[in-house]
Formats: C-alpha cells, structure tokens, sequence
C-alpha cells in the first residue's frame, strides 16, 4: 500500500460517522480533538486551582474547611466549563444537547434517583457548609473526622482509624452530630454519686479544684458542678467543664476520671454502689404469721 493510499485510507477512518449530536456529525477525529481539548483544559484548571489555593487563600489564612469548600466550587465549575468549550470547538451545539438532556433527563431521575439525590446533596453541603473537612461527627454509632466530601459521597475516618464513606444525602435528611459546627469548645459532664454521709460543700470543692488544675480544661467558660439528685444509694453531682476543641475530648474525660478517684480516696469521700437488702423468711415463721 502506498503512501497516498494509507493517508486517504486514514482519513476515511477518523472521518466516519459514528453519531449526530447536538446538530453535528461525530466522527473519530472529533472525538480525538475533543478530548485533546478537554484534557489541556483540565490541566490549565488543575494549574489554576493550585495558583488559587497557595498564592491567595493560604494567604488569607481561612480556616481549612472554607478552604475545601471554595477550592471545590472552583475546581467543579472550571470542569463544567471545560467540557461545554470543548463541546463548542468541535461545534456540538449546547442548546441541542440541552434539549437531548430534557427528553431524557426523566428517564434518568428514575433510574439515578439516589445519585442525583447525592450530587444535589453535595453541592448543598459545599455551599452550606453544614458538615466540614475536619469537623468531628456521629454517624449512626460511628464517631469520626471529615476528611473528604465528594459529589457523592462524604468519607469519615473514626477514631479507630477506620474510612466509613457515607451518601452525601445521608448528611441533610438525617439527624447528624456535628461537634464543631458552630463552636469547637466542647462541654465535658461527668456524673459523680457519692454516699450520703460524705460532707457536699467538701465534694462540690474538689471536683471545682479537679478541674481548674486539669491541663484541657478551660477557664472561660468557668467549670460548674451541680447537685442535681437525692438518689437511692448516693448524693449525685454533675461536673460541667469545657475543653478547646473536640480532639481532646476523651483525653480530658479521661484524666478527670483518674483525678476524681484519686482524690476522693485521699478525702475518704465515698462512691457508692447501688445496693439492696434481701429479707428471708423460713416457711416455719410464715406459716406461724398466718396461723397468729
């Protein structure tokens, strides 16, 4: 086969038609441009998006889950744009394919309705904001970080180094614990029952000591202790006390734990545990009571 031969033999390939869309003829050779401009674009806007991030927003010095968000929107909105211009260069007509989409776009809510229900999900929270990359949340049992939120779906990593990845639309029609959304000080409350003959000014003093010289609580706002039960066994108090952030939570739970105990065992302040008393009554002494 000559030259000329393979050339025209070539062009007849790229230039077969495969399909119409939008009013134009698609061939290999658009195809082949098409993607050749989609993909320039793509890294001209992944360029874009890291000239964003490192010479504008670090410089403002937001806070990290602003930060995701705007970087998000940015990076979303550029890719939309990238595939209509490189629709436009191959000369698709948008409003054709817009149309197409509306024909179809009924058939497709059906059989895509929990992935448009996500993608909408997704652009609600990234706009909203009511879950955060790096805010601590409950899931359904499952405690964990934001570390990623997706079109999709949203990935949370646990406190047991576990990766959960949750629908976004999980996050907007159900009941979420979100620890950092509007303030990240976090109360910490502790139940604290002690025996009836321990003196309540001297346990009210100790658990206020315990938490003021405890190294995660804060001093504003001030920790509080309320008597707040006349139990069966035991005086119950309530310890209030706040931490600065939720990572620190169960550390400073958990160092105030060891400090009640060992300080109410240097005071011989009781704890006590619930306890009950069982009378037993021969049949003999029954039958007697009966027949008295």
């Amino acid at each position: 086969m000559e030259l000329n031969q393979l050339i025209d033999f070539i062009k007849k390939i790229i230039n077969v038609k495969l399909t119409v869309l939008g009013g134009t003829v698609i061939t290999p050779l658009s195809i082949f441009i098409f993607l050749g401009v989609f993909a320039l674009l793509f890294i001209c806007s992944r360029l874009f998006i890291r000239l964003v991030a490192k010479k504008i927003l670090d410089r403002l010095s937001i806070e990290k889950g602003l930060h995701f968000s705007i970087i998000r929107v940015i990076k979303y909105s550029l890719l939309i744009l990238s595939l209509l211009f490189s629709l436009q260069f191959i000369g698709v007509s948008i409003t054709g394919i817009a149309i197409m989409f509306g024909f179809l776009s009924v058939g497709i809510g059906f059989g895509l309705r929990n992935i448009t229900s996500n993608f909408i999900s997704g652009i609600i929270m990234l706009f909203e904001r009511p879950i955060k990359v790096g805010d601590r949340v409950t899931v359904e049992g499952f405690e964990g970080i934001v570390t990623d939120i997706k079109i999709r779906a949203t990935t949370v990593q646990t406190l047991g180094e576990r990766t959960i990845i949750i629908p976004n639309s999980y996050f907007i029609e159900s009941h979420v614990l979100n620890w950092s959304h509007l303030d990240k000080r976090v109360r910490v409350d502790i139940m604290v029952g002690v025996s009836y003959s321990a003196d309540v000014d001297l346990v009210e003093k100790t658990l206020m000591e315990i938490a003021y010289k405890n190294q995660y609580i804060l001093n504003v706002p001030a920790p509080r202790v309320l008597f707040l039960n006349l139990g069966d066994s035991s005086l119950d108090f309530k310890l209030y006390a706040w931490v600065s952030e939720h990572t620190v939570y169960y550390s400073a739970l958990s160092s105030l734990h060891f400090e009640i105990i060992k300080k109410f065992r240097e005071l011989d302040i009781e704890i006590p545990f619930p306890q009950r008393d069982l009378h037993l009554r021969s049949s003999f002494e029954s039958q007697k009571a009966l027949a008295d």
